[in-house]
């Protein structure tokens, strides 16, 4: 995905991930979300309704678990 559109972050100098900003357009952040949870390369229940991720329900938070 575009820089434009996530960043890494990196915690203690070990890890790396990847968060969306949150400057990015709504479009972007949920084509992410139907390509990565759609093709079945992401178990996307924990931030269906009701899942352990869903709050909080935005579509920066929940694009930045599915990535």
């Amino acid at each position: 995905m575009s820089g434009a559109f996530f960043q890494s972050q990196q915690a203690s100098g070990r890890k790396v991930w990847c968060i969306g900003k949150p400057a990015a357009q709504d479009i972007y952040l949920i084509r992410n979300l139907e390509y990565v949870c759609g093709e079945g390369a992401v178990d996307c229940t924990a931030i269906q309704p009701g899942g352990a991720c869903y709050v909080s329900n935005s579509l920066t938070a929940h694009a930045s678990y599915a990535m």
